[in-house]
């Protein structure tokens, strides 16, 4: 997802989702018992570095990329600005495929 931010910076918003569909959950390698989890990532363009957050899906729950989305996003957005975090959730609330 690409949009432009109230000061003129262009953010990119991306996900990345790992799941396991087989009876060895992802977490056995990281020593953690999770099913799965979605990284999400963002960049703009006037900042050094960009952001990532992982969300977790549990052994109890089933993994969805929906879930995953919003949580990562959540936490990836705790370290801007209210009006950017703004500007984020309202490109992500209202893109296509839904």
């Amino acid at each position: 997802m690409k949009l432009t931010l109230v000061d003129g910076a262009i953010a990119r918003v991306k996900w990345r989702h790992v799941h396991v569909r087989g009876k060895l959950p992802i977490g056995v390698a990281l020593g953690l018992p999770y099913r799965g989890m979605t990284i999400c990532y963002i960049s703009v363009s006037d900042m050094a570095e960009d952001q990532l957050a992982p969300a977790f899906c549990s052994m109890a729950d089933n993994f969805s990329k929906e879930i995953g989305r919003k949580v990562s996003l959540t936490k990836a957005l705790e370290y801007f600005d209210k009006p950017t975090r703004t500007a984020i959730w309202k490109a992500y609330l209202g893109r296509c495929g839904k």
